[in-house]
């Protein structure tokens, strides 16, 4: 649709909570309680795309992408629970920290701005590969886009900060990554909350029933229904087996 050029453009405003999520999304989170939270605020959020890996499912995460926003939400194949939150886009939302902003409504993510608003941090790593330096707080990355002329500087064997580059610009924040666990390559899922029965382990008993673990709850079998399970399972050996429940009640 066409945009009147006097129509102010309102940015999605986010808090930025490292280790824990962005805004209203929470690392952890089902995917169909961020589904949910989109719908909320579909005024918002312009246009969103699942994807998912057709012939390896339950080997590649599934993405809700929120392409308007440049934000990329990677659910665990197999929980379906959020695990990183990528913002690939600054200049589309307003990000914040502790009420601060620093992304967003003429703020510049320059690297100075972010050190200045989340701390000193060690010395990051400058990945080669993709010609980006990746500064690292517990539970959150930025990565910065070096110019060529500079790359030069940033080697394993120095411990620089691009604090300012020689030319006496600050290089720009390209990507923002948030996750629960230790380092960016290798995030995990935080544990679930406490009473919470979402993909809680259960144990089946033939001829008794079944038991949350979590919650030690237990759901009876009639005998009907048993005797009806064994004839149709048809397994032999032991009468009880573990596996993961899905339900989120």
């Amino acid at each position: 649709h066409k945009t009147k050029h006097n129509t102010p453009v309102i940015m999605l405003n986010l808090d930025v909570q490292p280790g824990s999520g962005l805004g209203f999304f929470r690392l952890g989170m089902p995917i169909s309680e961020a589904i949910g939270l989109i719908e909320e605020h579909n005024t918002d959020i312009s246009r969103v795309e699942i994807q998912y890996h057709q012939s390896e499912p339950l080997e590649r995460d599934i993405t809700l992408n929120l392409v308007g926003e440049g934000i990329l939400l990677s659910f665990d194949p197999f929980s379906q629970r959020l695990r990183l939150i990528e913002v690939h886009n600054l200049a589309r939302v307003l990000l914040s920290y502790e009420h601060t902003v620093f992304s967003g409504g003429g703020m510049e993510p320059t690297f100075a701005q972010v050190y200045n608003t989340f701390g000193p941090s060690y010395p990051g790593d400058y990945d080669h590969e993709n010609n980006r330096y990746v500064l690292q707080y517990p539970g959150l990355s930025f990565t910065f886009s070096i110019p060529a002329e500079f790359r030069h500087l940033y080697t394993k064997d120095t411990n620089e900060l691009p604090m300012e580059m020689p030319n006496g610009v600050s290089p720009l924040a390209s990507c923002i990554y948030l996750y629960a666990g230790g380092r960016l390559r290798n995030p995990t899922l935080p544990p679930l909350g406490e009473g919470s029965l979402y993909y809680q382990p259960v144990l089946a008993r033939l001829g008794q029933g079944v038991l949350f673990a979590s919650s030690s709850t237990r759901a009876a079998v009639s005998s009907t229904a048993v005797a009806g399970g064994i004839s149709s399972s048809g397994s032999s050996g032991s009468g009880s087996s573990s596996s993961s429940s899905g339900s989120s009640g």
